[in-house]
């Protein structure tokens, strides 16, 4: 038998929860389990949260859409949004089931034909915002920014629109034994994400100034 400190002896199954005086050690309890250690690491925070301001996400997903993420991207959208881009994948009412690799390839087709020059940006710069709506108790809060886009030597704008999602979720309806409700609770109820993205009528394809150049008279 073995004996823990002070002198009292242990069996050979008994678990002993180790922690140091430091405070790593406070932070990352290990147990000693037949002389095998096993560290736990903190569990990873979600994003967006409930604490989470909009513009966080909206800068979220403008790097998701530098990188070409459309996966990410896909990911911010609101619920609601979601439904809609895999409903307009689908194409037909025939086909219920649609991969997500088709998903987000119909995505990003749609994101460079209706927002070109989004998808793959330089660099961003977020202009304006503005608080369009609190919760009334029916409708849920809005709120949208305007988003500078630069590639190359154009630069181009965009309104990104977000919404907090509800909190509980909408009731459910069933119109066919088909629908499924799991997909009305995601774990992201009251947060916010982007409902769509538009084109800024009068900052659309606005081409930078050329730098001057020095010319011999």
């Amino acid at each position: 038998r073995n004996s823990a400190p002070g002198g009292r002896p242990t069996g050979q199954g008994d678990v002993l929860l180790v922690r140091g005086p430091s405070t790593a050690a406070m932070l990352w309890p290990t147990l000693i389990l037949s002389a095998h250690a096993v560290t736990f690491a903190p569990k990873a925070l979600k994003f967006p949260s409930r604490a989470t301001p909009p513009a966080s996400v909206v800068v979220a997903q403008l790097d998701a859409l530098r990188r070409n993420d459309v996966a990410r991207t896909y990911e911010l959208f609101s619920r609601a949004r979601r439904l809609a881009i895999d409903e307009a994948a689908r194409g037909d009412a025939r086909h219920y089931e649609v991969s997500r690799e088709v998903v987000l390839e119909k995505l990003a087709i749609a994101l460079r034909e209706s927002c070109p020059g989004l998808l793959g940006h330089d660099r961003y710069e977020i202009s304006s915002s503005l608080a369009i709506r609190e919760y009334d108790g029916v409708h849920l809060p809005q709120w949208r920014c305007r988003v500078r886009c630069r590639t190359g030597s154009r630069t181009r704008a965009f309104i990104f629109h977000c919404t907090r999602q509800s909190d509980p979720p909408p009731p459910t309806i069933d119109f066919d034994d088909r629908f499924d409700k799991s997909r009305l609770i995601d774990g992201f109820e009251g947060c916010w994400f982007v409902w769509r993205i538009e084109p800024d009528e009068g900052g659309v394809a606005v081409a930078a100034n050329a730098p001057a150049r020095l010319v011999p008279a």
